[in-house]
């Protein structure tokens, strides 16, 4: 009778590990597939993306399945490849010889749409290591910032404007 308890607690447990997996795994999709980012993860070995989420469409032009297997080079402006590169290259020297600080990065490129014309993405990459503290992958969101970049050049320029406008207002008076 023992045993078939313990049978019987073992299942249960299974059964309930197995619909918490379920139920994160169908969370982490509904995020992933209705988030306007691009969320990514970037094998180094292949040099290629494994994932790349729906929501690079609205950015890039470019559906997953295309995205799946290409590489960065292309996505980025010439400047902002490189500077990409010696960043990753950076961090995982960092990352691997113990500087914490090193797994966490924002930054702003100029990306390369699927028609041509270049703008400003922000992303922020993980780095993603194995069980050994050897960096594998990288995780990776990306966001069109060329509408907040527009509207803060905008209101620069409106507040230049108001300026002078004050200078001449003062000058007269």
């Amino acid at each position: 009778w023992s045993a078939d308890v313990c049978s019987s607690d073992l299942i249960t447990r299974r059964k309930r590990d197995s619909e918490a997996l379920r139920r994160g795994e169908e969370l982490y999709r509904l995020i992933a597939q209705n988030t306007t980012d691009a969320i990514w993860l970037f094998e180094l070995a292949s040099n290629s993306f494994t994932y790349m989420s729906p929501g690079c469409r609205g950015i890039i032009g470019y559906s997953p399945e295309e995205m799946v297997g290409r590489s960065f080079e292309g996505l980025l402006s010439e400047e902002s490849y490189r500077e990409s590169m010696q960043s990753i290259a950076q961090r995982i020297a960092a990352f691997e010889a113990g500087d914490a600080t090193a797994l966490h990065k924002v930054a702003i490129y100029q990306q390369r749409h699927k028609d041509g014309h270049l703008f400003s993405v922000e992303v922020v990459t993980t780095l993603l290591a194995d069980s050994g503290g050897k960096v594998r992958q990288l995780l990776g969101v990306t966001r069109d910032i060329s509408a907040r970049e527009q509207a803060e050049r905008d209101l620069r320029r409106s507040r230049d404007r108001l300026s002078r406008a004050e200078q001449i207002g003062r000058a007269h008076v």
